[in-house]
Formats: C-alpha cells, structure tokens, sequence
C-alpha cells in the first residue's frame, strides 16, 4: 500500500491558560517588593492607573459630601458620565480605605534611603593593593603581586599554581618573579593571605616570637588533620606530648590563627524582610492583619474613563485607551484576589498553629498545604505560589510563611511528632549526652524510640548535619 497524506479534522477540548490567568497567577506569588516594582511600573506606561501614595494621617478613602454633591451634580448633568462614575467606584474601593504609610509627598524616599546607606566597605583586593602599592619591591614584582591578588579565592588562598599562573605573561616574568611576588603577597596584611593549603595558611599566622612557636609548627606541619578529627590520644603520641597538651595547644592555634582570613573582608549585604502578614493576639484570640500600608492607593484614572465613554473618540485611539483602562481594571482586581487569597490561607494557618505562636517551635504541628487546599476550596498549586516569598511577623519572630508546613514521624503510640520537633529532640539529646561518651546515631535513634518517636538512623543523620552537630567522634572529650 502506498502511503498517503490525509488532511482531516477532529473536534477536540483543550484546557489552556490564558494570558490573563497567567499574570493572575504571577502577581499571585510575587512578594511585597516585586508587587510594589510592577505596580509603580504600570503606573508609569498606563496613563488610566493612578497609583496614589499613602500619607499619615489620611482618612479613610471615603468621599466628602461635597464630592458627592459634585458627583451627582454631574450625573444629572450628562448620564453617560454617571454611569462610568458608579464603574469606577466599583473598581476604586478594592484599594481605597487601606491603613496610609507614613511621609509628606515632598519627600523622595529613593533619595532618602541613598543618604540613609552606609558606605561600601573595603574589598579583601583593595586593602592589599594599597599594601602593594607602598611596598618596596621593584615595578614587575609589584605588578605580578598584583595579579596574584586578583586570583585569591573568598578563603585569601591562591588556590591556582604559580606555574599556570604566570602563562600569560612568559615573555615578562619567570618563575622567580612570580615566587617573589607571592612572598610579597604572603607578608601582607592579614596573615595567611595567599596560601596554597590549609596549613601553609596557619604558619603563616605563626609568630617566631611566641613561645610555643616549634610546637605549633610541628602541630600544624605533622598532626593537622588528626587534630581536625579529634584523633586526640594519636596526636599526642605523635608528637610525644600528653593529651591535656594537645587540647593546650589547639586553644591556642584556634585563638591566635584564623584559616579563612579572606572572609573577615566579606560583607553580606543586610537584606530587610518586609512582613506580608502580621499576627497578634488580642482579647485572647490571634488576629491576622495583612501589611499592606505600603500599597498604594489604585483607581482607574476617571478622565480615561470619560473619555472612552466619549463619541467623539474613535478608530485606534479608542481601541488604545480601552486596552489601558482594561489593563488596569485587571490589575487592580488581580491585586485584591491576591490579597484575599494570601489572608484567608494565613488565617487558616494560625487557626492550626496556635500552639507554636504561643509556646515556641516545639509545638509546631505537622501540616500540608494539601489540608489548606482542602479547607478553602482551592488548589494546592494556588496556596503554594501565595506563600512563596512571603513572610510573617509573629511572637516567635519574622519568618517565611512555608515555615508553618512541616512533615512528621508517627510514634509508636500513635503520636504524630513534627519534623522539627524531633529535629529538636535530636538537639536536646545531644546537649545533655556524656561528652566523654557521646551518643552515636544508633543511639540516638534508640532514645528516640524510648520516647515513642520511630525514626530512622539515616534521618537521625540528616536532621543532625542539617543543626550542623559533627559526628560521636568529633563531639568526644578527652
């Protein structure tokens, strides 16, 4: 049989998003500062948004008898218009009467906020090129320094070796240059800059002049890593000195040399987590209050609306300005479906953790979005993206709203325990082990068991890398 090509048709149903129900779902799980970025973006490209800033003091966005006495005025002047004034009205109330944010609207809080900032610190290369720049070394040892100093990883170490290094530039510096300039490097300020290993880094730090300078050198060149696994009684054999010294000694190498000495010129920037919700208790009961003060007051731009409404407008221009103010009637709808959605699942998030709220991370309760869903009639993808980014201002502190979801382990009783509360057990057990006979995972997991909580070694394992405790051998005491 020869084979053909068949054009036919089929009916067929397809669920598809929509371009609407896709930036719906955008503006759903954007945080406090995307939202407020887009809407001052939208209100600069769309003259029908008007984006009004919240000022102290203001009252609640209710209209003056004398603006209603104007407003009716004019729709028994012109009908049309009161038809698109009772429009606007339905559309303005989703965000007017919402609590002002403080400032006159004279200040420029942007230009505020550049005053208010600390300066920028010295880099880890700055400082060192300054230390260069005085030294007495000859121009191309100087310069080669300098390059060293840009190759230095977050730690201050030269991770790369001269050799590899100092290809680019064969035809000007040999080897011996580049030796130099690395000693250059290595003498600066802070010591151990410039190291190739972790032990290089600590003698470095060593001073001749201390008085326990030959066994910190033997301690660093031959027992390091033995020190760094606790491998105490070994170290001190090695070294032909008592356990008691070997503890002596790395106090001092812990006080007197830093490994990393490229991170103390780290600064992490300080980022202000702005609360989307707060929760306090009042009368007895918690009360879920979104803080959105810093939104502004958005309306559709009643000129635009007049003028849509307008015969004498027509062909292109209309089609425009109907695109402008549909553009802002769904963004101001899309903001209050937000707003709604964000407080009801808040909401049923503190009906459920009030116990947490009241006495600490103890008491969390296991919870799944899959119950929220279920409680508010909506999907577990739409509970997902309205916490994403969000945060909460409770009597435990500021946290991410996703940290209220937590899974469990069943007792053997039949309790279920939170993942965090049993992460928390794990801590207590530790601090309160034998440190001269710390508990291992085993035993941790058969502790766990005696309290009536079956949990597996290798999430005992887990859970106790994740609060950062080193392992039974690391924890020992000598």
């Amino acid at each position: 049989m020869r084979p053909e090509l068949i054009l036919s048709q089929r009916p067929e149903l397809r669920l598809q998003l929509s371009p609407q129900l896709i930036q719906r779902i955008e503006i759903l799980q954007l945080n406090a500062a995307d939202l407020l970025e887009l809407v001052e973006n939208e209100a600069l490209t769309n003259e029908a948004l008007i984006a009004e800033k919240p000022t102290a003091g203001q009252p609640q966005a209710e209209r003056s008898e004398v603006t209603e006495r104007k407003d009716e005025a004019a729709a028994e002047a012109n009908p049309e218009d009161s038809e698109a004034r009772v429009d606007l009205d339905w559309w303005n109330e989703a965000y007017r009467g919402r609590v002002k944010r403080g400032g006159s609207d004279d200040e420029d809080p942007k230009r505020e906020a550049i005053a208010n900032s600390p300066a920028r610190p010295r880099t880890l290369q700055e400082h060192l090129d300054e230390q260069i720049e005085v030294s007495d070394a000859s121009a191309p040892v100087k310069e080669l320094a300098r390059f060293l100093v840009q190759n230095l990883d977050r730690n201050g170490w030269l991770k790369e070796p001269l050799g590899e290094l100092i290809v680019p530039f064969h035809e000007r510096f040999t080897l011996d240059h580049a030796e130099q300039a690395l000693k250059l490097v290595q003498s600066l300020d802070p010591a151990g800059i410039g190291a190739r290993t972790p032990a290089e880094c600590l003698l470095l730090q060593v001073k001749d002049d201390h008085p326990l300078a030959p066994y910190l050198r033997r301690l660093i060149e031959h027992s390091l890593e033995d020190l760094a696994r606790n491998r105490l009684p070994k170290v001190a054999k090695d070294l032909g000195i008592s356990v008691d010294e070997v503890k002596e000694l790395a106090v001092v190498l812990k006080r007197a040399c830093d490994p990393f000495p490229g991170r103390r010129f780290e600064h992490e920037p300080l980022w202000r987590v702005r609360p989307d919700v707060l929760v306090q208790k009042q009368d007895g009961e918690w009360v879920v209050t979104l803080a959105d003060d810093w939104m502004p007051r958005l309306s559709i731009n009643p000129e635009r609306l007049k003028l849509l409404r307008s015969k004498a407008l027509g062909g292109e221009l209309k089609k425009h300005l109907r695109r402008d103010v549909e553009s802002a009637r769904f963004l101001i709808e899309s903001i209050e479906q937000r707003r709604r959605t964000l407080e009801r699942v808040a909401i049923e998030i503190v009906k459920r953790q009030g116990d947490y709220l009241e006495h600490g991370i103890e008491h969390l309760k296991p919870l799944k979005m899959q119950e929220i869903a279920d409680e508010l009639g909506i999907h577990v993808s739409t509970v997902s993206r309205a916490l994403k980014g969000k945060y909460v201002q409770t009597p435990q502190g500021v946290q991410e709203l996703k940290a209220f979801f937590t899974g469990a382990s069943q007792g053997t009783d039949g309790v279920v325990e939170s993942r965090s509360g049993v992460r928390e057990r794990v801590r207590e057990l530790v601090l309160q082990e034998d440190k001269n006979s710390p508990l291992s995972d085993e035993e941790i997991v058969d502790k766990l068991k005696a309290m009536g909580l079956n949990v597996a070694r290798r999430t005992v394992t887990k859970y106790r890398k994740a609060l950062k405790i080193p392992s039974s051998r690391q924890r020992r005491e000598y």
